[in-house]
């Protein structure tokens, strides 16, 4: 979860949903 939040933080506010929606499926799979 860290490391989804520190990504955030290097997007723009406009960017920050897209980001995450990209991310959290390699997040997923990293964790799985």
């Amino acid at each position: 979860m860290h490391l989804i939040r520190n990504s955030l933080d290097y997007a723009a506010w406009d960017k920050r949903r897209a980001l995450a929606k990209a991310l959290k499926p390699i997040y997923q799979a990293i964790n799985a």
